[in-house]
């Protein structure tokens, strides 16, 4: 209601739901091509052994063929159980609970970009701070200062980035935000 930003802000709201409905879309159907993927395998792998079973009928008994084959179509469901446990576990990773232990926090070959059309802001940064130490970030306007945080604190969207920040061995990008963010404070360019 402040300045009448009603609609900016309305806006706002809908690409960001947008965005949300394209990523959530995406991933459901990358799963989906990977279920088929892993059917057509177990297809084949059925289809191999019917075909085996037939061509070699003579040096095989047929208790033999019917456990290979009830194997094969049960390897089917295997692969869709082994699907949603992966789909379950990425989605849900959690880090150590005394994470970070040590304080090493590690960029590796890191580039950043603010939208995926522009320049990199931070280009192929290779960084190691070592535990318990103090460092200074230092350069001219736009060197790159706040984006080392920015990047830290995963402010960016992630396809605009490529390379790892690790802390204590752990991706950034495999934990929730809340975990991460739970973790690191900073203070601020200006105070209110």
């Amino acid at each position: 209601r402040a300045f009448h930003m009603e609609n900016e802000f309305l806006n706002t709201f809908i690409d960001k739901i947008n965005a949300n409905t394209r990523a959530n879309f995406l991933f459901g159907c990358t799963g989906r091509w990977f279920g088929i993927r892993l059917d057509l395998m177990s297809c084949c792998l059925t289809f191999v052994t019917a075909i085996l079973s037939v061509v070699l009928r003579h040096q095989m008994e047929t208790s033999s063929v019917a456990l290979a084959l009830s194997y094969c179509i049960n390897l089917t469901a295997l692969f869709q159980w082994a699907k949603e446990l992966m789909n379950f576990y990425q989605g849900n990773i959690v880090p150590p609970i005394n994470w970070p232990t040590e304080g090493r926090f590690q960029f590796e070959n890191y580039k950043l970009k603010y939208r995926p059309e522009l320049e990199p802001v931070l280009k192929g940064i290779n960084l190691e701070v070592i535990p318990r130490n103090k460092i200074g970030v230092i350069g001219r306007t736009g060197a790159g200062k706040s984006s080392i945080f920015q990047a830290l604190f995963r402010l960016t969207e992630p396809s605009t980035t490529e390379g790892k920040i690790l802390i204590d061995g752990i991706d950034i990008h495999t934990i929730s935000l809340n975990d991460l963010r739970s973790i690191l404070s900073i203070i601020p360019h200006f105070t209110c």
